[in-house]
């Protein structure tokens, strides 16, 4: 068994990333990869996460999880002053993958939950200065220009797929906290019934620690509370600081696990 790198680009990853595992004629036994992220805004503790997938027959399976752990400490040493991690998401039931990655070295207590919140009705005097606007959606520029401004914030799978599928819904607001003229945060959310889900929320960098990201939680809920909204639905990675605390100061309750994320700070 061999390790070798694709030729070219693959999936729009420098080849070096990329590792495939082959027998002496050539069969392809496995495949692993690594994404780098900087996500900063998500996590300001440990900016630089790096993805890596692997999939493999039991024979290369550790082979190319070392080939991978080198890669990351490599790149983790462009600059030894951020601090990294290294994680893979692996199903809740998959007892195999989660057993060989613990067995590796690799801590299991990350994740992503689903949560769920009561819509609070009402709404509750805002803050000096600060005011909530609809976000106008119609033209494709506004589209465009509210990803970015998710994206710019690591929220990354806030996309057009995203806002066309929200567009269709009977409840959909996409909302942004305004202060001095500017705007300092945004959420976005869609559902039907009595039910919505918040497909992402975020508070500018230079903004957080004032519990804006509160203001316009409970603002929203109020406004989707009026058509008659009583639960919120969400996704939490327990390795957000910042969403647990918001999360938590309205009760969240915990609906299930969606995904463990075995990893390794470097």
């Amino acid at each position: 068994m061999r390790l070798i790198h694709p030729q070219t680009i693959y999936n729009n990853l420098p080849p070096e990333d990329v590792f495939f595992a082959t027998d002496d004629v050539g069969t392809m036994h496995g495949l692993g990869y690594l994404v780098y992220q900087c996500q900063p805004s998500l996590y300001p503790d440990c900016p630089i996460n790096l993805y890596f997938h692997l999939e493999s027959q039991p024979a290369a399976r550790q082979m190319l999880m070392g080939a991978l752990m080198a890669r990351a400490r490599l790149i983790r040493d462009y600059d030894p002053t951020v601090r990294a991690r290294v994680y893979t998401s692996v199903a809740p039931g998959d007892s195999d993958s989660l057993a060989f990655y613990a067995s590796n070295g690799l801590d299991l207590e990350e994740g992503e939950q689903r949560i769920w919140m009561s819509a609070l009705p009402g709404h509750p005097i805002m803050p000096m200065g600060c005011a909530l606007a609809e976000t106008p959606l119609q033209t494709a520029v506004q589209q465009q220009e509210f990803i970015q401004r998710f994206q710019e914030n690591d929220l990354t799978y806030i996309n057009q797929d995203i806002l066309n599928q929200v567009q269709y819904l009977p409840h959909r607001l996409a909302v942004g906290l305004v202060r001095s003229n500017a705007v300092v945060g945004e959420a976005l959310f869609g559902g039907q019934g009595n039910e919505a889900e918040l497909y992402g929320i975020y508070i500018a960098y230079d903004q957080r620690h004032q519990g804006l990201g509160n203001v316009l939680l409970r603002q929203a809920m109020g406004v989707l509370a009026d058509e008659g909204v009583s639960r919120i639905n969400a996704s939490m990675l327990t390795r957000s600081t910042a969403q647990k605390k918001l999360f938590g100061a309205f009760s969240c309750q915990t609906a299930g696990v969606t995904a463990i994320y075995p990893g390794l700070y470097l």
